[in-house]
């Protein structure tokens, strides 16, 4: 019986995927990883790259509680 991943693949994305995600031009995003250590590689930037990104500036994906009793506020 094969095995189901229950989690998606992660996508490598464009600079300006990533830069619509925090809602901010691509400009923007070079400029702010101008000011850190982050090395982006040519073309698309893999998961991982990623994850440092939003480890730097926060995620911009906050999570979705679909009912009031699955939200920490209610419990």
């Amino acid at each position: 019986m094969k095995q189901r991943n229950f989690f998606p693949l992660r996508k490598s994305k464009s600079r300006q995927e990533i830069a619509q995600e925090f809602g901010i031009s691509r400009r923007t995003l070079y400029r702010w990883i101008q000011k850190t250590n982050i090395q982006l590689p040519s073309g698309l930037i893999p998961p991982k790259v990623q994850d440092k990104i939003y480890e730097e500036f926060g995620n911009p994906h906050p999570p979705v509680y679909w009912r009031e009793d699955n939200h920490p506020q209610y419990r």
